[in-house]
C-alpha cells in the first residue's frame, strides 16, 4: 500500500467506517477524503486510526514499521537520515504534509513523563525546526542546557507559560525579561506513543 489513504481504506475494510469514523470523531465526508488523499489527517487523527484499526501509527503514516528511535546523542535531537541503527522512514507525501520543508524535521525521544498522558516517556516525535517561535502548541525546548518536551502558551502581558500535561510538574510563567532563558528548538508536529 503506497499512499496514506490505501492504508487508511485497509483499516476502514478491517474496522468498518463507522467505527474507524467514531475513533478518529470525523465525519463519513472526511473520512472520504482522506482514503481519496484529497486531505492529509492531523496526528491525533493518524494516532487514534491507527489504534482502532490495531496498527502503529508509524505504519499508518509511512507505510513501514518503523525501529525504536532513540537521539544519536541525548543532547541534541537526531536528523531523520540518521545512521541506519536511528532511521525511521516516512513517506515523501506525509513529511511534506507536516512541514514544508522536510528536511527540517528531526527526531528525539521523549525522556521523561512530564507531557503524560499526551506523550508518554520514550514517546517517538518529529520535531520542525523550523517553527521556533513562540505559539500555542507543544514544542521541543532548551532550558538551562536540557532538552524537554512542553506546552507552551503565550499568555497576558507578553509572558510565556511552559506547561507539561502531567500534573506532578509545575506550570511555569516566563516574564518577557525571562524568555531569553529558552531555546526553542521546534515544534512537535508528530508522535507515536511507543508503549
Amino acid at each position: 500500500m503506497k499512499t496514506l489513504g490505501e492504508r487508511i481504506a485497509h483499516i476502514q475494510s478491517k474496522t468498518g467506517a463507522r467505527c474507524l469514523q467514531d475513533a478518529a470523531n470525523i465525519p463519513q465526508s472526511t473520512l472520504s477524503r482522506y482514503i481519496r488523499n484529497q486531505s492529509v489527517p492531523p496526528v491525533d487523527r493518524v494516532v487514534a486510526m491507527a489504534a482502532a484499526g490495531g496498527v502503529s501509527a508509524g505504519w499508518l503514516a509511512a507505510g513501514e514499521e518503523t525501529a525504536t528511535v532513540e537521539p544519536n546523542h541525548p543532547e541534541q535531537p537526531s536528523p531523520i537520515a540518521g545512521t541506519a541503527c536511528h532511521r525511521i522512514t516516512f513517506s515523501t507525501e506525509f513529511m511534506t504534509a507536516l512541514s514544508s520543508q522536510p528536511e527540517r524535521l528531526r527526531t528525539y525521544a521523549q525522556s521523561s513523563d512530564a507531557m503524560h498522558p499526551t506523550l508518554h516517556e520514550g514517546a517517538l516525535t518529529l520535531i520542525d525546526t523550523g517553527q521556533n517561535s513562540a505559539f500555542e502548541g507543544i514544542y521541543l525546548l532548551e532550558m538551562m542546557g536540557q532538552l524537554s518536551i512542553r506546552r507552551l502558551q503565550p499568555a497576558p502581558n507578553n509572558t510565556l507559560q511552559v506547561l507539561s500535561d502531567n500534573p506532578a510538574y509545575q506550570t511555569h510563567t516566563l516574564q518577557p525579561d525571562e524568555l531569553n532563558n529558552i531555546n526553542i528548538r521546534g515544534r512537535v508536529v508528530w508522535y507515536e506513543n511507543r508503549c
